[in-house]
């Protein structure tokens, strides 16, 4: 015999089997919600609670949750919307600093935080399997005002389907495989939860405003060149480059987002991507006569000068009277950067 936690009342009305008291079973015959065959309420001390058929047939369990899941959705919303109760989801919202975004025109991720929405407070009406379009949803959130919905979806056995999913309608699916995961429908609080409870086609919430109160806490790839053309790419927040530029004749920068691992190519492709765009640069990675320096010293002193017969830094060209510019390099790094941009999925890494 199926065993189960809830049945309808003589009113057609959800009932849970805890909330059952001696006066209720004496007016009440109860229903399944599956089959609808009458149950009857096991009260008894040595097992769980629980309705069952009065007499044997067949039902079945999935029907009964998914029966469960809508009308239970269905009565618990109309409850909140009556006693203006808040029905709330809970998301992530994307925080961006806007500090330094007038001087710099970039700004900075400064994380996520936890907020809530009272479902209630704008959609007002709900609805039953009503057809929209090609879909008929198990269940309808709407604003009547600007016609907005969102679907919702009781998935026991039959997830929703890619092209519904991918329609671009706001769908909250809940994945139910036993009675205890209706309790976030009680609760009135849904929020994402892996394979539980799943959010499609809302956009992501984003707040951007000054969070940091000009405290910078995201560093950037920063490309400087001064003093006499020598270059640097540096990892710093916009409240340092600030600093700098307000103590140093800076002749020129560019602020990118951090590619971490890429430091050497980056470097490389931010001197040839100067140059091309006629900033005063000198550096031997875009000299003729470099060669790649492949011993133990080649962090402090990467190049080999093939004129001079030397090993140095890149930014010893700031001086060299030798220094020629070969254009072959130029081209190589700035397409060797893109390539790898492509291979990682990092567009060009510029933003």
């Amino acid at each position: 015999m199926v065993k189960y936690q809830y049945a309808y009342d003589q009113k057609g009305q959800v009932i849970f089997i805890d909330d059952l008291t001696k006066d209720s079973l004496i007016v009440n015959k109860f229903k399944c919600i599956s089959c609808g065959n009458e149950i009857i309420a096991r009260l008894g001390r040595l097992k769980t609670k629980h309705f069952a058929h009065k007499e044997i047939v067949t039902c079945s369990g999935e029907t009964y949750l998914h029966q469960l899941g809508k009308q239970l959705f269905y009565d618990e919303y109309k409850k909140c919307l009556t006693t203006k109760t808040p029905f709330t989801i809970e998301y992530q919202e994307r925080q961006i600093c806007n500090a330094r975004e007038t001087k710099f025109k970039v700004s900075c991720e400064f994380g996520e935080t936890t907020k809530r929405f009272d479902l209630t407070t704008y959609f007002k009406d709900i609805e039953i399997e009503k057809n929209y379009d090609e879909f008929r949803p198990d269940l309808t959130l709407i604003n009547k005002d600007t016609k907005e919905k969102i679907f919702i979806e009781i998935a026991v056995t039959h997830l929703s389907t890619e092209k519904k999913l991918e329609s671009g309608n706001r769908i909250i699916e809940l994945k139910i495989k036993e009675e205890p995961d209706l309790i976030p429908i009680k609760l009135h609080h849904l929020k994402k939860d892996g394979e539980r409870i799943k959010f499609k086609g809302f956009k992501k919430s984003t707040d951007k405003k000054n969070h940091c109160k000009g405290k910078c806490r995201h560093k950037f790839d920063v490309f400087i060149i001064k003093d006499n053309s020598r270059p640097q790419l540096r990892q710093i927040d916009l409240e340092r480059l600030e600093y700098i530029l307000s103590q140093d004749k800076i002749d020129h920068y560019d602020i990118s987002k951090q590619t971490e691992g890429f430091q050497g190519d980056k470097f490389r492709y931010k001197i040839a991507k100067a140059h091309k765009n006629g900033v005063k640069v000198k550096n031997c990675f875009i000299c003729r006569y470099h060669g790649e320096n492949t011993t133990s010293d080649f962090r402090e002193n990467p190049i080999v000068c093939k004129f001079l017969g030397i090993v140095c830094n890149s930014n010893e060209a700031a001086v060299c009277k030798f220094f020629k510019v070969e254009s072959n390099y130029i081209d190589g790094y700035i397409a060797n950067w893109k390539e790898l941009m492509d291979m990682y999925s990092m567009g060009d890494g510029e933003k």
